[in-house]
């Protein structure tokens, strides 16, 4: 994991910009996946906090790690607003092994 120069990694503008043809660009050109921004968050996290089901599945797909967190100790499903995103984040979790427990802290049943 890379932290960007900028402010905003293109991978993360890709997300904002709803753009899955940048993204790919900026994969294919050797751009992290889990570049994180100047508030050490993830295109995931940014696509669960805007809702962007289609995101969260496209990185997912392409190997974002779901599992990571920022400075606040929060990962992508901390931030999903919606309970789509939390089932689909939630599979990549466990599918990765992340102690979801100790991700989500003591609120998570």
């Amino acid at each position: 994991m890379v932290v960007a120069s900028n402010d905003t990694p293109s991978i993360q503008a890709a997300v904002i910009m709803n753009d899955t043809h940048l993204a790919n660009y900026y994969l294919r050109n050797g751009g992290d996946i889990d570049a994180i921004n100047r508030n050490g968050r993830t295109a995931l996290m940014l696509a669960a906090e805007v809702c962007n089901d289609r995101f969260i599945n496209y990185l997912i797909a392409k190997g974002a790690n779901s599992c990571l967190q920022s400075p606040q100790g929060h990962t992508a499903i901390d931030f999903a607003c919606s309970q789509d995103a939390v089932m689909v984040i939630r599979k990549s979790q466990n599918t990765r092994k992340c102690n979801v427990r100790k991700v989500l802290g003591n609120n998570e049943k």
